[in-house]
């Protein structure tokens, strides 16, 4: 799966600061900042992020604390533990999925 993301961040990276890019994001490690790109972004079950999320579609199944904004769909796997607001278009959340905050629909 990790072929068709243009930057990885596997578990044994930790970034402080804000992260821009301009294609998709695939977090296994923890970054405490903001995250602003053009692509998707995923969120392995091991990640942790602090921070905002801006992005076309996020894909969680790790720890988030911050607000998700996404201007076509947020996903929540039944192994996602999220502590924020939801921004979106267009939301799944499964069975098993933690959330606590506000779902705020885009238009």
């Amino acid at each position: 799966m990790g072929s068709k993301f243009k930057t990885t961040l596997d578990k044994q990276n930790l970034i402080n600061g804000n992260f821009t890019s301009k294609s998709d994001i695939h977090i296994d490690g923890e970054i405490k900042g903001n995250i602003v790109t053009n692509g998707n972004v995923f969120m392995g079950e091991n990640s942790k992020v602090q921070g905002n999320i801006k992005s076309h579609c996020i894909d969680i199944h790790g720890t988030f604390e911050g607000d998700l904004t996404a201007s076509k769909k947020i996903s929540l796997s039944p192994t996602a533990q999220v502590n924020g607001n939801l921004h979106y278009t267009h939301l799944s959340i499964e069975q098993g999925a933690s959330f606590k905050g506000k779902c705020i629909l885009s238009e």
